[in-house]
């Protein structure tokens, strides 16, 4: 593998967690024995925000929105931003208690043509994880103690599949009951959660022990993804209660499921990692309802960049993400221009 060195800004924002309030948007947080605490001002310009990953010493890595997105690493309050040079729209995914730390970034210029790859970021090097069997689109998603990763990939005909990268050596890790499968998080025992899709395109989530494969599914929702696991056996993840809805979040001990919703989070609530002290960590959306229908000529591309934006932030795709985003900024003019009169949530 060839090895990429790094430059890094780091940066301190005074009170960047703050208590959870009704700004409008997405944030990460941090839950610690249902104590929550939200990620605001990661930078002056942020205007979103994500935890996806948190080590036993309490360092936490995610992403975060300017005018693309970046990695970042909070040690303390002390945020450095983790960008590989090659790309851009840059996520940080998972931290080990070593320090080590994967994600993803994107290399392209059109909206068709984004590819997306997979990073290890140790010592101050990126190195490329991307499965051989990949297409145009490798995500590292976890990282345990022994330097594994996990991820997904996706191949010519558009299916997905999970892997376990150990030391450059890629095992393909399909949910025998899905026709698509994507690997999230995983232990020092090398357990793998994540999530896939059956014969109707429902999703589950899923444990993956040494291959053996148990369904994982919150009694509560109609659609599950196990985003985390941590070396005491407890998964976390999301569920829906009806397609559409907002998500909720979840912590299963093995025997019972325990819904994590942060106050005021009326969009939604993301769990994507857990530590083996139970610190808990992911995203949450708050929607104040500053939202009008436009006229049809404008609304319908809206629509189908927002339906977008939620199917590339439900797959670890802040890359998708921002150029959604900003697919729906340069069209800002001409939708405020033709707003109807009704308001709607979406």
């Amino acid at each position: 593998m060839r090895l990429f060195q790094c430059s890094t800004f780091v940066f301190c924002v005074a009170a960047c967690f703050a208590p959870v309030g009704a700004a409008s948007g997405i944030f990460g947080f941090v839950d610690n024995a249902g104590v929550f605490n939200s990620l605001y001002a990661i930078s002056p310009s942020t205007f979103g925000s994500g935890a996806r990953g948190v080590n036993n010493a309490g360092q936490i890595v995610g992403w975060y929105q300017e005018a693309d997105g970046h990695g970042f690493l909070d040690v303390g309050g002390l945020f450095t931003s983790i960008d590989d040079p090659l790309g851009y729209d840059n996520s940080a995914s998972g931290i080990n208690n070593s320090g080590q730390i994967v994600g993803t970034w994107v290399d392209g210029n059109t909206l068709n043509g984004y590819l997306y790859n997979g990073y290890l970021y140790s010592g101050g090097v990126f190195t490329p994880v991307i499965d051989p069997s990949a297409t145009t689109r490798t995500w590292a998603s976890g990282i345990n103690d022994s330097g594994q990763i996990c991820g997904s990939y996706e191949d010519a005909s558009g299916f997905f599949h999970g892997f376990v990268d150990t030391g450059g050596s890629f095992s393909t890790v399909d949910d025998p009951l899905g026709i698509s499968t994507l690997a999230e998080g995983i232990n020092n025992a090398g357990e793998i959660v994540g999530y896939y899709y059956d014969s109707t395109w429902h999703q589950h989530g899923y444990l993956d022990n040494g291959g053996t494969f148990t369904t994982i599914d919150d009694p509560l929702g109609v659609a599950t993804a196990a985003m985390g696991i941590n070396n005491t056996g407890q998964i976390v993840g999301w569920y829906q209660v009806a397609a559409g809805y907002p998500d909720h979040g979840f912590l299963y001990n093995g025997s019972s499921f325990t819904t994590i919703d942060v106050p005021l989070a009326n969009g939604g609530t993301e769990v994507l990692g857990v530590n083996d002290a139970g610190v808990i960590v992911g995203e949450y959306t708050v929607d104040t309802g500053d939202y009008y229908l436009p006229e049809p000529s404008t609304f319908a591309p809206a629509l189908m960049a927002l339906a977008l934006l939620n199917y590339g932030r439900k797959h670890a795709a802040p890359g998708l993400c921002c150029v959604l985003t900003r697919l729906v900024t340069a069209t800002q003019t001409d939708l405020l221009a033709s707003l109807s009169k009704g308001p709607f949530r979406d």
